[in-house]
């Protein structure tokens, strides 16, 4: 129930959810990829069996629409909030982190829909950034992930994309990278599909999800990776680490005017 990122195991995003399925797909591929675990869909079931709610949890999502789905969801988070995490199981996810020999992580939310060709869900579960590897630090964040699967938001977006209602998601336990710059990478434009789209600025990549922050684009050729054209944003917010989570701060005038990739 507990995947490596660096293993050569196969993965399936009903196990790893998108997120994890694609980072292993790019790690087996001799990509670089900031190593860590993932804690599959298959132990927060069990966490739901252990706490006897699995059943009625699948039957609330059964029955979930539009004109309903505000309470239920409220229900749901509750009890991801209230589930009892076994010792066993709860080790397997903390144990796996400490081998990981750092001091901090990210630990990212990957429902299995997420990152697909039908949905991208972007910035709709949720991530937290420079968690401490303490296990109850590690914990907490791995809750906010499971939860952060019966957000309104999140809810909303599966219905109107006529997209199944899982009843777990996995969570992405990696490596934290301290950054001065962070981008996004959009492999298809959404404007014209021949090209690839960047997103950049100063820090964590944290404010560009979110909107924000106003980040320089590039439109990229896919055939020669020539830079088409290039808008640089306002920039004016830095997201960075912090002795436990991320701070925000100004950026300096200068930084605001000047492109963050050259």
């Amino acid at each position: 129930m507990i995947q490596r990122i660096s293993s050569t195991e196969s993965s399936t995003p009903e196990t790893a959810g998108g997120k994890g399925d694609s980072l292993i797909t790019l790690s087996s591929a001799g990509f670089s990829v900031p190593d860590g675990v993932i804690v599959t869909t298959d132990l927060l079931t069990e966490v739901l069996k252990a706490n006897d709610v699995y059943k009625s949890t699948q039957a609330t999502l059964e029955q979930m629409d539009m004109t309903n789905f505000q309470d239920a969801a409220s229900t749901l988070r509750e009890t991801v909030e209230g589930l009892d995490v076994p010792t066993e199981l709860r080790s397997q996810i903390t144990e796996s982190v400490a081998e990981l020999g750092t001091d901090a992580v990210a630990v990212r939310s990957s429902a299995v829909a997420e990152d697909s060709k039908e949905a991208s869900f972007a910035g709709l579960h949720e991530s937290k950034l420079n968690v401490p590897t303490k296990p109850d630090t590690v914990m907490a964040a791995v809750r906010s992930c499971w939860k952060s699967l019966f957000t309104n938001r999140a809810i909303v977006y599966r219905l109107q994309k006529d997209i199944p209602h899982e009843g777990s998601m996995a969570v992405v336990i990696q490596e934290m990278i301290d950054s001065e710059i962070s981008g996004i990478t959009l492999t298809a434009h959404p404007m014209d599909s021949s090209n690839l789209m960047i997103e950049a600025s100063y820090g964590y990549g944290d404010l560009i999800v979110g909107g924000e922050v106003d980040p320089d684009e590039y439109r990229i050729n896919r055939g020669d990776l020539a830079v088409l054209n290039r808008t640089i944003g306002s920039k004016s917010k830095i997201s960075q680490g912090a002795d436990s989570g991320t701070t925000v701060s100004q950026a300096e005038e200068s930084q605001t005017s000047e492109p963050v990739l050259t």
